[in-house]
């Protein structure tokens, strides 16, 4: 191929006027290393078009758009990371927040149940104790320890209490027959006074023999027992 080439050369050098053939030769192989330097690299060579053009806006626009994308990827990588984070934070502030009201729940139901215990009822005394058939100005009229079937329609339980803390709280009257079923059970409030005067009523009082009556504090305790007598 270069014989070819330099035989050809040499030819277009005679019609060139270039009369002797050897020194067209002679120019040809001047020239051809750097043409075929310039042609390896892909070149252009020196000339009316000058240096040799930028690389092309294709290239430039894929190497861009890959380094757009490396960007893009970290970016969501570093998005999905603080989202990650944040999902973190909420997560354990939640925990956090369960477990300060479980903690606060279970300090108020401690607290409750020490304050439910401190909770002392009141001491009561019962001064007086009565039966009788009525009530006047707040005082027991006809006061008696016995009564007739006849008389005793309507019979009260009359009490005096001493309340020396003046808080208030409650006692309960109880009527119990001579055979002790079924007995009559009534609550009274007290209030916050330091002599309190109250009664019960009832018309059930029927049953010929011996009755008691008892009054109770509000934790059940006996503060006081009374009998009387119903007979025919």
């Amino acid at each position: 191929m270069r014989i070819l080439a330099l035989a050809t050369a040499a030819l277009g050098g005679a019609a060139s006027g270039c009369s002797d053939p050897s020194e067209a030769i002679a120019r040809i192989v001047r020239e051809e290393p750097p043409a075929l330097s310039r042609a390896a690299q892909e070149r252009p060579g020196s000339g009316p078009e000058g240096d040799a053009p930028p690389r092309s806006a294709a290239a430039d626009g894929v190497a861009g758009a890959e380094d757009s994308g490396a960007e893009r990827v970290a970016e969501k990588s570093a998005s999905r990371a603080a989202r990650g984070a944040a999902k973190e934070r909420r997560r354990r502030s939640g925990s956090a927040m369960t477990a300060r009201a479980a903690d606060g729940a279970g300090r108020g139901a401690q607290i409750g149940e020490e304050d439910g215990g401190a909770v002392a009822i009141p001491e009561l005394e019962v001064v007086r104790l009565v039966v009788s058939r009525g009530i006047a100005s707040r005082e027991p009229i006809e006061a008696a320890t016995s009564f007739s079937r006849a008389e005793a329609d309507r019979l009260y339980a009359f009490v005096e209490l001493s309340n020396k803390e003046q808080a208030t709280s409650e006692i309960r009257v109880t009527f119990t027959p001579p055979d002790g079923s079924a007995p009559l059970r009534i609550r009274l409030p007290v209030g916050a006074q330091r002599r309190f005067r109250t009664w019960a009523a009832t018309r059930k009082a029927r049953a010929a023999g011996v009755w008691s009556v008892a009054v109770s504090d509000a934790a059940g305790s006996e503060l006081a027992r009374a009998s009387f007598t119903i007979t025919k």
